[in-house]
């Protein structure tokens, strides 16, 4: 089976969606490298690329519900 990587980024709101975002990243089970700036975040997954599609849908539901209303 081959590791692959997956780079991600998005767009943050505020520094409260990054502490939110931050929080919920920590109950996923995969193996992650995440890098933020005062408006932006990125993501690495690494794994399998079954697993990297699956966390991938996962982690943008996590942007969305972690967006201040």
């Amino acid at each position: 089976m081959s590791r692959s990587k997956r780079v991600m980024n998005f767009h943050i709101e505020n520094s409260e969606h990054l502490i939110r975002l931050m929080e919920a990243l920590t109950n996923l089970k995969a193996d992650l490298d995440v890098n933020s700036s005062s408006s932006s975040v990125e993501i690495c997954v690494y794994g399998d690329r079954e697993k990297i599609k699956g966390i991938c849908k996962r982690i943008r539901g996590l942007i969305e519900k972690t967006k201040p209303k």
